[in-house]
């Protein structure tokens, strides 16, 4: 990746913000891969570790996200971009190209990488829709197939217990 060169302090730290980003989707990406693996497994607990790490990751993507927005409002107050302005292209707009090509490069690889971790997400939702669904047709099979017999025991008084399917016994 292209280095920033740019001598303003907002636009440096601006670049290391997205930097930062950049690796914070790449985690992202990579904890979605496991987690489809979980769910593979049928691993609930891996995929609840999973899902702690991705949230404390979001976390620091939200406090990243307000840097940004802080460098743009500095910016913004500088009169470097305009008050209205508030993307990444607007700001790489307002540069000579020399110093924008760190910031475009950055920028594009966030978007692949949110591009591609949504696309894992989907995977991923589809996977856990389908295990739910089979779920689902287990258990309609056990109620359907489980009924209560009844009868009378050795002492004359009415008995009800219940009748399993074979389903029912080799799952238990």
């Amino acid at each position: 990746m292209t280095e920033c060169i740019f001598m303003d302090r907002q636009i440096l730290e601006m670049c290391g913000i997205l930097e930062e980003e950049g690796l914070c989707f790449h985690e992202l990406c990579e904890l979605e891969e496991k987690k489809t693996a979980a769910i593979i497994a049928h691993d609930g607990r891996l995929l609840e570790k999973i899902s702690i790490e991705q949230e404390g990751i979001l976390d620091r993507l939200y406090f990243l996200d307000v840097q940004r927005m802080e460098r743009m409002n500095a910016l913004k107050a500088r009169r470097l971009i305009e008050k209205n302005a508030s993307t990444l292209a607007d700001l790489i707009a307002r540069l000579e190209e020399d110093s924008a090509v760190g910031l475009k490069e950055r920028g594009a690889a966030i978007k692949t990488a949110a591009a591609r971790l949504g696309r894992k997400r989907e995977t991923n939702r589809a996977l856990m829709r389908d295990n739910m669904d089979y779920y689902q047709i287990l258990l309609a099979g056990l109620r359907r197939e489980t009924s209560p017999d009844r009868g009378y025991g050795q002492d004359g008084r009415e008995e009800e217990s219940l009748r399993s399917s074979i389903l029912f016994n080799q799952t238990a």
